[in-house]
């Protein structure tokens, strides 16, 4: 059984984080690489290993549940703690209206409330090979953004017959990935081999402040631990 691929630390999101921003301040290393700017005001940003952000292509469509849920559960953990310490204030206490989640094993830290409007989902690979267009490589990262859901019975409306949905844990950041709720914007930047990462950063989407985190949270530690 393959492990799931280690988050990244403190010292390591941030040097990612240096690497990311001096890539992105010079021109494209390739005349086809197309970047998009961020749209509105940038809300928070995510780096996680190669690992975690693997394409959609038939090989990962057709793994095991077990072995898709067990990667989901990778990035939200990731993610979760990367989120928090952004929110965090100067005490390292989190803002009093954040939401939780049941995962599985404890509870997972909610956003307070869902952007409203159509937030921009910015995504860049870096790697050593470049990333093909229909990979999707971003998908699990937008899908654990998402608000969480309870757990329901579903009624099929062919047959009447009725089935358990079990609940799935999301940051709660959006209400929707689809494309009248939310822009997605994804490209390729080279990187030397072994030193690859995602970057996946969330934008309000418009030129308004509204939707900005605490001001506690304007000069965040970030970390990739996952762990609180």
């Amino acid at each position: 059984m393959t492990a799931p691929p280690r988050p990244f630390t403190r010292e390591e999101v941030a040097r990612f984080l240096a690497f990311a921003d001096e890539t992105l301040a010079k021109p494209p290393a390739r005349p086809w690489i197309e970047r998009t700017e961020g749209r509105g005001v940038r809300l928070f940003r995510f780096v996680l290993p190669l690992a975690m952000t693997r394409g959609a292509n038939d090989a990962i469509r057709h793994r095991a549940g077990w072995a898709l849920a067990k990667e989901r559960s990778s990035v939200l953990a990731a993610m979760a703690g990367q989120m928090c310490d952004q929110l965090r204030d100067a005490r390292g206490r989190l803002p009093d209206h954040m939401r939780y989640c049941p995962n599985g094993r404890g509870l997972t830290p909610v956003y307070p409330e869902a952007l409203a409007g159509r937030p921009h989902l910015r995504c860049v690979r870096f790697s050593s090979v470049p990333t093909d267009d229909t990979a999707a490589w971003w998908k699990t990262v937008g899908d654990v953004l998402l608000e969480p859901q309870e757990a329901r019975v579903v009624v099929s409306k062919k047959t009447g017959a009725r089935r358990m949905v079990k609940a799935v844990a999301g940051l709660g950041m959006l209400r929707g990935d689809d494309p009248s709720r939310l822009l997605t914007s994804a490209w390729w930047e080279p990187a030397a081999r072994g030193c690859g990462v995602a970057l996946v950063e969330v934008w309000d989407g418009s030129a308004s402040a509204g939707n900005a985190p605490p001001e506690s949270s304007t000069s965040p530690v970030m970390c990739g631990t996952g762990r609180r």
